[in-house]
């Protein structure tokens, strides 16, 4: 039983379909879900993770909507994708980290990442096709 569950989101596909599965455990296990996104850090000052803001934020209306409790919510920053993700999973002690699994052809970083992710994690990492 999981419950703590960190959600590693990208807005894709592969994404989307990992929320739906991570709205289904956090209503089964009564679970807290994390939902982070990681973008790099920009050349010049921007609105860093802007475009993420209002698309987890819909996501957090959509998982109350569903039963869940309302989940948190972070931008992080940062090149190594998959050290964030790890490091966001110890910072709430998660029990599972969910992500979607990237098409073989598309963002060969992304694949590198979910290697990495299930090789070092101190937590379960589930891979949602």
């Amino acid at each position: 039983m999981f419950k703590r569950i960190l959600l590693a989101y990208d807005g894709s596909e592969p994404a989307h379909k990992a929320f739906d599965e991570c709205l289904e455990m956090a209503r089964r296990f009564a679970a807290e879900l994390t939902i982070i996104t990681v973008v790099r850090p920009p050349d010049y000052a921007d609105d860093i993770g802007g475009e993420f803001q209002h698309e987890l934020g819909k996501l957090r209306a959509q998982a109350c909507a569903a039963g869940a409790a309302s989940p948190m919510v972070h931008v992080r920053v940062g090149n190594d994708t998959a050290e964030q993700i790890i490091a966001a999973a110890e910072e709430c002690e998660a029990d599972l980290i969910v992500t979607g699994q990237r098409r073989p052809a598309r963002l060969q970083r992304w694949r590198s990442v979910e290697r990495t992710v299930l090789k070092s994690a101190r937590c379960a990492v589930l891979v949602v096709r």
